[in-house]
């Protein structure tokens, strides 16, 4: 009798467990430090976007994300702004010259701003790790093949592209010299214009991680092959090898039947 009251008991921990760690939850939600755009930290669950003209200006940015995702989200009005400027700078630093491309970093910032799961993959904390209520810097951590993928959707295997300026200054004139974690290295900073504070893009091969005394699961999502045709668009041969080759592949005599 007692050994089935401790099964019992034993199975409903675990399905407690089990419960808090699916829960949608955050890491942060607005500003702390509104003038330099620093976000509050915030352990706790997501909030209703209730304010209209934030709803619309998220379609604008992040397409369906309120119907995928539901109405609470880890940001409010405010991050929402601030996140449309930063999905327009992608066009800036060049990065919409392959839709594809541009589609998967817009993913990738949509969801590490606002996901209601956010606090599965985001660490956020001050720069001296004491407690603070306002965040600095970030550790965003991304299943290593989704940050591959959209790296690989981005930059051209064959001839280096200078997409990026601050990409160009860390990877140096030739492409061999250019990695992935140089380039999102670069493009985490806050001076690239993609975020509200400086990101670490973490790879992780694995189903989670243990730092900070908690457990973090990587953000995982599909990418985008730079051959794929999105929004209508498909990028050129100049900018992705795959259509070069695709368009080889369509002009190649077909040999004759013997």
């Amino acid at each position: 009798m007692e050994v089935s009251r401790a099964m019992l008991l034993f199975a409903a921990a675990l399905l407690s467990y089990v419960a808090a760690s699916s829960a949608a939850k955050c890491s942060m939600h607005g500003f702390c430090d509104s003038k330099n755009k620093l976000p509050c930290i915030y352990n706790g669950v997501p909030k209703p976007v209730t304010d209209e003209s934030a709803r619309t200006i998220m379609k604008e940015a992040c397409g369906d994300y309120f119907a995928i995702h539901g109405d609470s989200l880890c940001c409010d009005a405010a991050q929402i702004k601030e996140l449309a400027k930063q999905v327009k700078a992608l066009e800036g630093l060049g990065l919409r010259r392959c839709e594809a491309c541009y589609a998967n970093f817009q993913k990738l910032l949509c969801n590490m701003a606002c996901s209601p799961h956010q606090g599965d993959w985001l660490r956020v904390f001050h720069y001296d790790e004491e407690p603070h209520e306002v965040a600095e810097q970030a550790a965003f951590y991304v299943d290593y093949k989704t940050l591959r993928n959209l790296y690989g959707s981005c930059i051209n295997a064959k001839k280096f592209l200078r997409f990026v300026p601050l990409s160009f200054a860390y990877c140096g004139q030739d492409y061999h010299n250019c990695t992935m974690n140089l380039w999102y290295g670069a493009l985490g900073k806050r001076r690239a214009g993609l975020t509200s504070l400086d990101v670490t893009y973490e790879p992780v091969d694995q189903e989670a991680i243990f730092t900070g005394l908690r457990e973090y699961r990587p953000f995982q999502d599909s990418m985008y092959g730079c051959n794929e045709t999105v929004s209508g668009k498909t990028c050129s041969c100049e900018d992705c090898e795959a259509v070069c080759e695709d368009a080889d592949d369509a002009v190649k005599p077909v040999p004759l039947s013997t």
